[in-house]
């Protein structure tokens, strides 16, 4: 059938409007045209409608290249020309009257690589972060994802407030433990192809502590939406980390001095003084167990360390802790228990970062009233009252909290929030790569409950050689909760993780540096293996070291 000019051009405009034209070619049959949408304009990303998604748009607008704050505190980054778009996915009124919604922000370079990075959020979240691609070790100074090319995307994982109130609605916790994860990177697959006009490549998730949690989550909840995920410090067996801040902070106010009214004073549990001398000690015992000793217990698996050796002999004294402190460290560091001796999580590793302000800061704060600023004596209870547990707690008394039904109150968060998961095999079978670190001085995550982890991932995946061609260990000794500490923590897990996923293998191994040490450079090796001292040469020189194991 020939068609006219007049109805050929009418045509030209409503198929590039992307409207779909059936043209009749005879009675009994008929030809369908289809083509792609139009390609979206940044300006009109705020009134942007999907389906399956209800949109509520924000903003939308283009951002010239420039420097902006960066992730971490005091420093600045280069970013491209972008358009940044923030909007709402599934706004409405909780259950208790408040407003919900998952708020997520997508930044999206004019340079696109193709690929999509998606920032994970901390803590209990309630706000969107700038969705510059942050590495999820705070102290990297490698450029963020965006500026290498990345479209990036951030979420407040479902509420507005950085307390535990949202665990009152059903719906906010979902969103929070994992529905915001799958969310807003289907709408990112839906919407990168339509805006740049060419397919999506890649996806990669990087995440530190709750971020780190949900990175995990991806991988085991939604298997085929990532290519990468890279998971720091993770927040993965979080309703059982959340008693063990309970049990520390009781521990610790048991050698809490009083204040003139008889309030204990809680960050006076133990001096700065006592944690270095802590510190000194564990070094002491472990830090020649890598070959050298130069600051750094490179082979914790060897630590074996116990702090009676610190007990003064007669009444407290600058060089050694006093009897009830001695047992308040052993209990703490022993990790929660029932009346009945069974453990609810996990011990914890002696290293040096326990006298590094990051870890003060969890465990005891630094306050000198009775008002705790101590992060577990404030976000432990929050939490453990609001979404780890199965019923929402306006109220928490940790006088009373009872270990012994502890885990059964939050059986059923458990499921839904913790990502304790080992069956990843869709995750692994499509290419899938994984890479987790822990700071061996983390105060809130235990660095040897990630370590019983992984030993499970690899067992209930054909074992150790099997496993480690998708998912790899990195432990980082002296660095606390996603960086801080006298540490080795400034290295680039995304350039990593881009080369095994897209080349197949690391063909460089990862390094890293950190303030603490100025000079020095190191190999991070893989888990079980460690970086041991070659015998002679500088320590700060990366090549007087080799990647080893010791014999079991």
């Amino acid at each position: 059938m020939v068609v006219p000019h007049s109805l050929r051009r009418l045509l030209f405009v409503l198929v590039t409007a992307g409207i779909v034209i059936f043209l009749a070619t005879s009675p009994a049959s008929t030809a369908r045209a289809e083509v792609a949408p139009a390609k979206l304009e940044c300006a009109a990303l705020v009134s942007l409608q999907l389906p399956g998604f209800e949109l509520k748009g924000l903003e939308s607008r283009h951002i010239a290249a420039g420097v902006a704050n960066g992730p971490a505190r005091g420093t600045q980054v280069e970013l491209p020309e972008h358009c940044l778009w923030r909007a709402e996915i599934n706004p409405r009124t909780g259950v208790d009257g408040k407003h919900y919604g998952i708020g997520f922000e997508l930044r999206l370079p004019s340079d696109w690589n193709g690929k999509f990075f998606f920032q994970g959020g901390g803590g209990m979240d309630g706000v969107v972060r700038p969705a510059l691609g942050s590495m999820p070790n705070n102290a990297s100074t490698a450029k963020v994802a965006l500026a290498r090319g990345y479209a990036v995307a951030s979420t407040d994982a479902g509420h507005e407030s950085q307390d535990g109130a949202f665990g009152a609605d059903q719906q906010a916790r979902l969103d929070y433990y994992y529905n915001a994860v799958e969310k807003v990177t289907e709408l990112a697959r839906q919407v990168l192809p339509r805006y740049y006009g060419t397919p999506l490549k890649r996806t990669y998730f990087l995440g530190c502590s709750n971020g780190g949690r949900q990175a995990l989550i991806a991988a085991q909840r939604f298997p085929l939406l990532f290519d990468g995920v890279v998971s720091g410090d993770p927040a993965f067996n979080l309703t059982r980390a959340a008693i063990a801040e309970i049990w520390d902070d009781k521990a610790f106010l048991q050698v809490a001095p009083n204040n003139d009214q008889g309030q204990p004073i809680f960050s006076r549990a133990f001096a700065d003084t006592d944690l270095k001398l802590l510190s000194d000690s564990i070094l002491a015992k472990c830090d020649g167990l890598d070959g050298l000793k130069d600051g750094s217990i490179d082979n914790p698996q060897a630590c074996h360390y116990d702090p009676a050796v610190l007990t003064c002999k007669a009444g407290k004294q600058q060089d050694c802790l006093s009897a009830p402190q001695v047992t308040a460290l052993k209990k703490a560091f022993s990790g929660p228990q029932t009346s009945d001796g069974k453990p609810l999580y996990s011990d914890w590793p002696y290293d040096s970062g326990v006298s590094a302000p990051g870890w003060r800061s969890w465990k005891l704060g630094t306050s000198q009233t009775e008002r705790s600023n101590a992060l577990n004596m404030m976000l432990g209870p929050e939490a453990t009252k609001s979404i780890h547990q199965d019923t929402y707690q306006p109220t928490f008394d940790l006088k009373s909290f009872d270990f012994d039904t502890a885990v059964e109150r939050s059986r059923n968060a458990a499921g839904y929030e913790d990502a304790t998961s080992t069956a990843m095999n869709s995750f692994s079978a499509h290419g899938g790569k994984l890479l987790l670190f822990t700071g061996m001085s983390d105060p809130i995550f235990s660095g040897n409950d990630l370590i019983r982890f992984y030993g499970k991932l690899q067992a209930d995946n054909g074992g150790e050689s099997k496993a480690a061609d998708w998912a790899k260990l990195y432990l980082i000794p002296g660095m606390t909760h996603c960086g801080g500490g006298p540490a080795l923590d400034d290295f680039d897990p995304l350039s990593a993780l881009e080369a095994w996923v897209e080349q197949g293998e690391m063909k460089a191994p990862m390094m890293a540096k950190g303030k603490s040490f100025p000079d020095r450079v190191r190999e991070m090796c893989t888990y079980p293996e460690y970086p041991h001292y070659n015998g002679s040469g500088s320590p700060d020189d990366a090549r007087n070291f080799t990647c080893r194991r010791d014999p079991k």
